[in-house]
């Protein structure tokens, strides 16, 4: 009996092992998929597309398809996780029951990315731009697969202004929210999240918020909220959005701490071991104790530390440029002070004028390195030829001196408390320069080099830049040269012992011009060349002004003929660079002119000559005491007048106008006639007579009219007849 038992007991054994096997083995199973295929949509029954746009706040759907399985298995476990920019929002498992050959899948909500709360309590639902979807699925799913989609977030943006821009924990912050058009927006959400030691965001921080006013604005004083007023310092997130959706989060970082501040070096010029104090303080002005001064520089790094009162003082070794830096837990540390380190006590030399020259006054001023004159301090001058001279600067600590030779000079100034400082200065003579009046090619010049005192310098050394030319002054400062070519020369004087001197020559070819004739008729040409003074022809650019004032030129010739156009006065010229203008005067006579004059009837006729042949188109002048008039000769060379239309009489001067051609003028008596004379009067009388006739004709008609009625009146009254009447 306890042998069945005990048989039974172990076939139960080995059929339950056999069962957990069974299921071990199952629930290892791993199912070979082909791929995954990740999409989105807004809706969970819409299987959509690898990209998805949707509206700032609003939810969404991931749907994972495991394709093609190649076995049919129940209860498989598939890890899934999701990132978004390579941020992981959800890491779980889900159980699904697969069949061979035949796709699922898997929809997941974007309530449902709580990994971390990050996708919810971080707001990434309302930042607005493109993202990436990635899934991985692993777990009875072989191999492990991946696939992403593209998320697009879209809303419009929120204008932020933060009020002041760098704020102090017991500031009052003003947060101003607008839309794109400038209008205030209410009921928008504004959170401050403090984000601890690490400065990161997550979900235990540690965060106050509330909702914008009608006039778009939340205020907060972070020191008093209770979330924050045990440690208001440190760094903020300041997120901004709208709980509806509508727009786009806002998120910006600051940053709460004092800032520290350095005053400016007690002196402002320090010297070399001079006590030296600094003040530190905060933003608000409040002196700071305990903050860490470090001065760096030249002799390294030393750190003191500020008082009660925010004072620091040191000593500085050595000359140099020192920086120094304010730090302080909780406090942003200071922007970096440069201070400069002089030597103790520098004397400042100024020598004026700049250039000195051998006989001429010179100033020497002595000053502190703060500027102030110096008194009392000793000047030691060695001269050139090693003996020295000593003075001591009065109350504006300036000398004069005048050197007496050239050469270098050296200074030396001594005081007390004050390092010694030398200088040096150059003395040098000055030379004066002439030149010959005439500077023309191919004509001796000559240069006279003489010293400030007007004294000759023999043996100065006399050359003229890019020429052979060069020499050196005789005894009497004199040097004798030519230049063959027409330009400008820069000469070079030196001598040991003076200042290098330059001078500009400008050498002026002379060019004259040959014309054929001074007098020529109008109509006839007349021809120039142009010469060097040498009598070469030499090419140059002419031009001539004629009697009217018109410019014309001619162009660059040494050799021409010009035949003018009209009679007159002309000027023509010569120019060419390096050399002196030529001029020279023509004249150009008129054709010659004859004026013809006759009575016709009532014409005054005038004809123009010239040369036996008619002038066409010049004007005749008429002129008399009271009457003046142009006419232009016809083809015939003639202008007539109408004396009686005109009602010209006695003496009329006839004269040619026209510029190639003589003035030329003839007096020619018109004598009235009668028939001219009475002509008017004959008219008149004529004019009388007709309305005479005209009235008499007229009056003759009225009395016949009334003849008429008294005859037929009679007839009525005494049977008579009109002739009997």
């Amino acid at each position: 009996m306890e042998a069945e038992k005990m048989d039974r007991r172990i076939s139960a054994i080995i059929i339950i092992t056999f069962l957990v096997l069974g299921a071990a083995m199952s629930a290892s199973a791993k199912v070979d998929v082909d791929d995954i295929t990740v999409t989105l949509s807004k809706e969970k029954d819409d299987i959509g597309d690898d990209y998805l746009k949707i509206d700032v706040g609003k939810d969404f759907y991931i749907h994972i398809e495991l394709e093609d399985p190649d076995d049919t298995e129940d209860d498989v476990d598939v890890d899934i996780e999701i990132k978004i920019d390579n941020v992981l929002v959800y890491d779980d498992s889900k159980r699904v029951d697969l069949v061979k050959n035949e796709p699922y899948i898997i929809n997941i909500s974007s309530k449902d990315l709580d990994k971390d709360d990050l996708w919810e309590d971080n707001l990434m639902g309302y930042n607005c731009g493109r993202k990436r979807v990635e899934v991985t699925v692993s777990g009875d799913i072989k191999p492990s697969e991946s696939d992403e989609a593209d998320l697009k977030i879209d809303g419009d943006d929120l204008e932020v202004d933060i009020d002041p821009e760098k704020p102090t924990p017991d500031d009052k912050i003003t947060i101003t929210v607008k839309d794109e058009d400038g209008d205030e927006l209410e009921d928008i959400t504004v959170k401050f999240t403090h984000l601890g030691d690490d400065n990161e965001w997550d979900k235990d921080d540690e965060f106050w918020d509330d909702k914008t006013d009608r006039h778009g604005e939340v205020e907060v004083k972070l020191s008093k909220e209770d979330e924050f007023k045990d440690n208001p310092y440190g760094k903020y997130q300041i997120d901004v959005w709208e709980e509806r959706g509508n727009y786009c989060k806002y998120t910006t970082t600051i940053d709460l701490r004092h800032l520290l501040r350095v005053s400016d070096p007690e002196p402002a010029e320090p010297m070399v071991g001079q006590d030296i104090r600094v003040r530190v303080t905060d933003d608000s002005d409040k002196p700071v104790s305990g903050a860490k001064i470090a001065v760096s520089g030249p002799g390294g790094l030393k750190t003191y530390n500020t008082d009660a009162q925010g004072y620091a003082t040191f000593r500085v070794d050595s000359t140099g440029t020192f920086d120094i830096i304010a730090t302080k837990k909780g406090y942003s540390d200071s922007e970096i002070k440069h201070i400069t380190i002089l030597e103790r006590g520098a004397i400042v030399i100024e020598i004026n004028p700049k250039d000195q020259e051998v006989g001429k006054e010179i100033e020497i001023k002595v000053t502190s390195s703060e500027g102030s004159a110096l008194k009392g301090a000793n000047v030691t001058i060695t001269k050139p030829d090693g003996t020295t001279e000593e003075f001591t600067t009065p109350d504006d600590g300036k000398i004069s001196y005048t050197p007496k030779s050239s050469g270098t000079y050296k200074l030396k100034v001594e005081a007390p408390l004050y390092t010694t400082t030398t200088k040096e200065f150059n003395a040098h003579n000055v030379f004066k320069i002439t030149v010959s009046e005439k500077l023309l090619p191919n004509v001796d010049i000559t240069v006279t080099v003489k010293n400030q005192e007007n004294k000759p310098v023999s043996g100065a050394s006399v050359s003229i830049k890019d020429t052979d030319v060069s020499g050196t002054t005789d005894a009497n400062g004199k040097f004798t040269f030519n230049l063959t070519e027409p330009k400008e020369y820069t000469m070079m004087v030196k001598k040991d012992g003076y200042s290098d001197a330059i001078k500009k020559i400008n050498i002026r070819g002379i060019l004259s011009l040959k014309l054929s004739s001074k007098e020529i008729d109008l109509g006839d040409t007349i021809e120039f060349v142009v010469q060097d003074s040498q009598g070469n022809l030499i090419t140059a650019d002419i031009k001539i002004i004629k009697p009217n004032g018109e410019k014309e030129s001619i162009g660059e010739s040494y050799e021409k003929s010009y035949k003018p156009s009209i009679a007159g006065e002309y000027t023509i010229s010569a120019s060419k660079s390096g050399y002196e203008t030529a001029t020279e005067a023509f004249t150009v006579r008129p054709y010659p002119l004859v004026l013809e004059s006759k009575i016709e009837g009532n014409n005054l006729i005038v004809t123009a000559v010239s040369s036996g042949k008619p002038v066409s188109n010049i004007a005749i002048s008429f002129d008399t005491a009271e009457f003046h008039e142009e006419i232009l000769t016809d083809e015939n060379g003639k202008a007539i007048l109408d004396i009686v239309k005109s009602n010209v009489t006695g003496n009329v001067t006839i004269t040619a106008i026209d510029q190639n051609y003589e003035k030329t003028s003839i007096t020619r008596e018109v004598k009235p006639e009668a028939g001219g004379k009475y002509l008017v009067l004959i008219l008149i009388l004529v004019v009388l007579i007709i309305i005479i006739i005209v009235i008499l004709v007229l009056t003759r008609g009225e009395k016949k009219k009334e003849g008429k009625k008294k005859k037929g009146k009679l007839e009525r009254t005494t049977g008579t007849s009109l002739h009997k009447v």
